[in-house]
């Protein structure tokens, strides 16, 4: 197990499952946005976070972990930094090969992901919701481009980051993709 204390939560977090990463944004990012407290949350919540994936720790240990992620010493998580800072670390190779995928996929070249960029790549209409009439061709995209943005922040759009983001989870839980 590893001592560095964000690699050993990552190491009880992430082997969940592929779309643990994305999970875990999720989870935390439903709980940061209670109370209108858009994107922060305190200790409490951040432990109950951490009881939702069935992680369990010393209080002391949750304190020091949270004292990592509070980069401000405010008392509270920002739920970006608290992502960007659990994100497994890729290596160059893959991270070029994220990039590289980003830039062919956003077509305008603005750094920005949206439906219009994903017209002619991706074909909802074999999608089984679209298929049976829950969901228009223009939902299941959002929908697509839904599973890869920041929790909290359903925009419509992806950026670089959150694609990072999102294959750094999949990468780090053993699952092999190819990037034509």
């Amino acid at each position: 197990m590893a001592e560095d204390p964000v690699a050993k939560l990552r190491e009880k977090l992430l082997p969940q499952g592929a779309k643990s990463f994305v999970r875990i944004g999720r989870t935390f990012g439903r709980m940061a946005n209670k109370q209108g407290k858009a994107h922060l949350m305190d200790f409490e919540e951040f432990v109950n976070g951490l009881n939702k994936f069935e992680v369990s720790m010393e209080e002391e240990e949750a304190k020091a972990l949270f004292e990592i992620f509070d980069k401000d010493g405010s008392g509270t998580l920002n739920l970006n930094e608290f992502m960007v800072t659990l994100r497994p670390p890729m290596s160059e190779v893959r991270q070029m090969a994220v990039a590289d995928a980003f830039e062919r996929i956003d077509k305008d070249g603005n750094q920005e992901i949206t439906i219009d960029d994903l017209k002619g790549i991706y074909n909802p209409k074999t999608h089984p919701k679209v298929i049976s009439g829950q969901w228009s061709e223009e939902g299941a995209m959002k929908a697509f481009l839904s599973a890869f943005e920041s929790p909290g922040e359903k925009d419509g759009v992806i950026t670089l980051e959150e694609l990072m983001n999102y294959y750094a989870g999949v990468i780090e839980c053993g699952v092999r993709y190819t990037m034509r």
